[in-house]
């Protein structure tokens, strides 16, 4: 009859709710039992399973709804019957691919790319192409969202660390070619933006105001340190997690990954190059070479195997993958277009349209 059947629907999809629960309960356990509360709460925002508990959700309160109204004997119509049965069998569809999402969720890596989507959006939001990008606090907003971020990013690196198989390798190269896509658009974010934090800068005698000069001679006292916006920041933290992450791949037999591992960070190198100066990029060239050689001379290996010499010529092209970003850079810049950009803009906000840092 045509209660049985909203009894049914509301029943089995009351056991979908409970099942897609314990499945959320299972990858926590297991994967991420001693993982910090913001990844926790990324399992249980995972956009899949989200949409389908609202439809769970909407599916059961639908049926409860025509079976009261069944109580007070309204006749159902045709197509009532026949939607519900429709939304039954949705329902028990989307619960199949669930369970294939229930099983990608305990790689860190498929997880992973939920906050460096979130990561990129909120870049994104921050530039010229965002709605309210003139707005400091929104610029603000974004920044500190990308806090967040960065830190369970930087959670779910070592929740990989920890499982069996590549999850981690991916997660890096993952994590690698999302801060190239920064690196490529980071032009478009107004320099004077709220996104850049201010970090303290040390303050020099000969460009520094008179007074302070003075007052600092009569007293005796050094200058005061100065801010200046910090527009390496995002890309920093990125290059410091891929950094550990080659650490803890030269510390293994197998190097292979750690030869992967390296040719994307070449690959990052390319891209930072272009948008920062070569001295910089260089600098980050020599410490990954640095961090690398340390390992290996911890391990006192007796020779030179395929897996070392393959490192070390990774690790050999570092410098020329900083340089190559570098030169492309430069070949980059039409001086022309920039030309024509400046005498069109007021010079307010011709600043908004170069680069943070022209080589």
């Amino acid at each position: 009859t045509y209660a049985d059947i909203l009894q049914v629907v509301a029943g089995v999809t009351g056991v979908f709710l409970a099942l897609h629960f314990s499945g959320i309960g299972a990858v926590v356990g297991t994967t991420y039992d001693r993982a910090s509360d913001d990844i926790r709460s990324l399992v249980l925002q995972e956009r899949f399973g989200a949409g389908y508990v609202s439809f769970l959700i909407f599916v059961t309160a639908l049926s409860i709804c025509l079976l009261g109204l069944h109580g007070f004997k309204e006749s159902p119509q045709a197509l009532t019957i026949f939607l519900v049965i429709i939304l039954a069998i949705m329902s028990m569809v989307a619960f199949a691919y669930l369970i294939r999402v229930h099983f990608a969720m305990l790689d860190p890596a498929n997880l992973a790319n939920v906050v460096l989507r979130r990561l990129l959006k909120n870049a994104k939001a921050a530039s010229v192409r965002g709605p309210d990008w003139k707005d400091p606090s929104f610029q603000l907003s974004h920044r500190r969202g990308a806090e967040r971020d960065l830190l369970t990013l930087s959670s779910l690196l070592t929740a990989a660390r920890s499982t069996q198989g590549s999850s981690d390798l991916r997660l890096s190269l993952y994590t690698m070619q999302r801060a190239r896509s920064y690196l490529d658009m980071r032009s478009t974010i107004p320099a004077s933006s709220r996104w850049y934090p201010d970090r303290p800068k040390q303050a020099r005698w000969h460009l520094a105001q008179h007074w302070r000069v003075g007052l600092a001679a009569a007293t005796s006292t050094p200058l005061p340190p100065e801010s200046e916006p910090d527009y390496t920041w995002y890309e920093e933290r990125f290059l410091v997690l891929a950094l550990t992450q080659a650490q803890e791949l030269a510390a293994e037999d197998d190097l292979a990954p750690l030869a992967i591992h390296l040719e994307g960070v070449g690959r990052l190198l390319v891209a930072l190059g272009r948008v920062n100066e070569a001295s910089y990029v260089s600098g980050w060239a020599a410490r990954y070479g640095e961090a690398v050689v340390d390992v290996f001379a911890e391990r006192n290996s007796g020779g030179a195997d395929d897996g070392i010499l393959a490192v070390a010529e990774r690790v050999a092209l570092l410098p020329i993958h900083a340089w190559l970003g570098f030169i492309a850079g430069l070949e980059g810049l039409e001086p022309a277009k920039l030309k024509r950009i400046v005498r069109a803009l007021r010079w307010g906000d011709a600043r908004n349209w170069l680069p943070t840092k022209t080589p």
